[in-house]
C-alpha cells in the first residue's frame, strides 16, 4: 500500500521510545497517505486526542511549506520524517533538501481587520508554534532540519 512513498522499516522501541520513520516524496495522493501512515502508528499510543490533532497539524502544514517554499517544481519535494513519541511528548524530525529556511525568522502574520480583508494561507508556522513546546532549526550540509516537540499534557 505504501510501497513508492514510505519506508517503514526503521520502527524501534529503543530508548523508551516508539519510532517511525517516513520517506515522503510528493505526490497529489502523498499528503494524506502519510497522514494515515502516522496516525496508524499513533494509534496504539492512546494519545489524548488535541495531541494527535497537532502531529497531524504539525505533519501537513510543514510539507505543505516544503513543498510551496522549498521547491521550484514541487515532485521533487522529498522529506525524510521521523516520529518518536516519549513519555513526555510526540517528537517530529524532518529532514529535506529544498531552499535554506530558517523558521525562527519568518515574520508573524499580521491580523487581519476583518472577515473580508482575510486571505487563506501564512499562517502555518503561526499554527505550530502555537501546538509545539518547541521548535528547533538548523542546517546541516545542503538539508533543512525541523524539529517540532508536541508535548502529551
Amino acid at each position: 500500500m505504501l510501497a513508492t512513498l514510505l519506508d517503514r522499516s526503521a520502527l524501534s522501541m529503543a530508548d523508551s521510545a516508539a519510532r517511525l520513520r517516513l520517506h515522503y516524496q510528493h505526490t497529489p495522493a502523498a499528503l494524506e497517505t502519510t497522514r494515515l501512515a502516522v496516525l496508524q502508528f499513533l494509534a496504539p499510543h492512546a494519545l489524548p486526542p488535541r495531541v494527535v490533532y497537532g502531529v497531524e497539524l504539525v505533519l501537513e502544514e510543514w510539507l505543505t511549506n516544503v513543498v510551496r517554499h522549498g521547491h521550484d517544481i514541487a515532485d521533487q519535494a522529498r522529506v525524510d520524517i521521523e516520529l518518536s513519541v516519549l513519555p513526555t511528548a510526540v517528537i517530529l524530525e524532518f529532514q529535506d533538501q529544498g531552499r535554506a529556511f530558517e523558521p525562527g525568522k519568518a515574520p508573524q502574520p499580521a491580523p487581519a481587520a476583518s472577515l473580508d480583508e482575510a486571505r487563506p494561507g501564512g499562517l502555518g508556522l503561526a499554527m505550530i508554534r502555537h501546538v509545539a513546546s518547541s521548535l528547533r532549526h538548523e542546517r546541516r550540509a545542503s538539508r533543512n532540519v525541523f524539529t517540532v516537540t508536541v508535548p502529551r499534557r
